[in-house]
């Protein structure tokens, strides 16, 4: 199996706070949104602290939330890709709301994405992305492939943590929003296979060559029981999950790009899905590996996927968006009237393709 140093994906960063139990949380019926276009909310965002004292790590990460239109500092977001409100004013109105994590890939940062993230957002979900320090587009290199695998689960689970300790404080903006039973996590290359891990995909051999002495050897085991679903978008490991890959639960909706050439399907998404029980399998034909992003748009000469020649991002955004509106509609808000949007026979673009296994379309 190629080495995790050819994954790609894209990050950067007030106070952590311990996580405390959820105060008396009163989840509202699931109210639908259409997911073939952007929700009713406009996006706040703010940068926050996480710091792991058990790995005495600390990450900046993003938090997107559902707010109140021109309510915003009127500061610049972190990075040129946002288009969120900084520290706008939280919209109440359809509260408590599901929690996604978002991971981002090798090299990246961890706005990447926010075509999907902001989108999500206007859809009435709360989404924490960290900076998985040591393997961002300022700092990669140093740290080993290895350690950077062990270190992003951890980097995710920490942050949702963080963030749901923010949830439980009456003196943050943050405080009740968020419904601490509700939790997903979406990921890209690097970041797939983060979400992978943490929706139960054990490791029983090293997605690398070869480790090191220091290396703690397998199983890798980094399962978070709070994450109810999971998207990876050109996942990985295929190859380091496959021995365990039957006992998975979580339902798990893989996405592909048809020539990834970093990833490429016939080695990992295609594996995965037809390992994993229950699991879904969408494809962009003409996609690349970049697709799934939106560091096309920001650099176009980025990488594969970017230029002419190649699947347009600014296409596939709407279809993936509603995919993956409607998975997690189905499943972290447990809404079936999301089905619709998911099924095969559904009119799609002729680059687009979802399959299920038995069972996976089940809330």
């Amino acid at each position: 199996m190629r080495a995790l140093s050819f994954l790609f994906a894209f990050v950067l960063g007030c106070p952590s706070a311990e996580p405390v139990p959820d105060p008396d949380p009163t989840p509202a019926e699931p109210v639908f949104h259409d997911p073939t276009a952007a929700g009713p909310f406009a996006v706040g965002s703010r940068t926050i602290f996480v710091y792991d004292p058990e790995r005495e790590r600390g990450i900046d990460a993003e938090v997107w939330y559902p707010a109140i239109a021109g309510t915003g500092s009127g500061a610049s977001p972190p990075f040129a890709l946002m288009d969120a409100e900084v520290d706008a004013e939280v919209d109440t109105t359809e509260a408590p709301f599901p929690l996604i994590a978002f991971s981002h890939g090798s090299q990246g940062i961890r706005a990447q994405s926010v075509s999907h993230t902001e989108w999500l957002a206007t859809h009435g979900y709360v989404v924490v992305a960290p900076s998985h320090v040591g393997n961002t587009v300022f700092d990669d290199g140093d740290t080993p492939r290895w350690q950077i695998a062990l270190d992003r689960p951890p980097d995710v689970s920490r942050s949702i943590d963080v963030v749901l300790g923010l949830n439980g404080r009456a003196d943050d903006p943050l405080f009740r929003l968020i419904d601490a039973d509700r939790i997903g996590a979406v990921g890209h290359s690097f970041g797939a296979l983060t979400v992978q891990m943490l929706a139960g995909l054990v490791a029983t051999e090293s997605p690398f060559d070869e480790l090191p002495p220091e290396a703690p050897p397998p199983p890798w085991d980094f399962t978070d029981p709070r994450v109810k679903a999971a998207i990876p978008m050109t996942p990985a490991g295929y190859s380091s999950f496959a021995d365990l890959i039957a006992e998975v639960t979580t339902p798990i909706l893989y996405m592909g790009a048809s020539d990834d050439g970093t990833l490429p399907v016939e080695e990992e998404a295609i594996p995965l899905y037809e390992g994993t029980p229950g699991a879904g399998l969408a494809m962009l034909e003409g996609a690349g590996h970049l697709t799934y992003s939106d560091m096309c748009s920001f650099l176009p000469d980025f990488g594969e996927g970017c230029g002419d020649g190649w699947l347009d991002p600014e296409l596939a955004w709407p279809v993936v968006n509603m995919w993956a509106g409607a998975f997690l509609g189905l499943h972290i808000k447990g809404d079936d009237r999301y089905l619709p949007f998911l099924d095969p026979a559904r009119e799609l673009p002729e680059w687009a393709t979802i399959e299920w296994k038995d069972g996976a379309l089940t809330p």
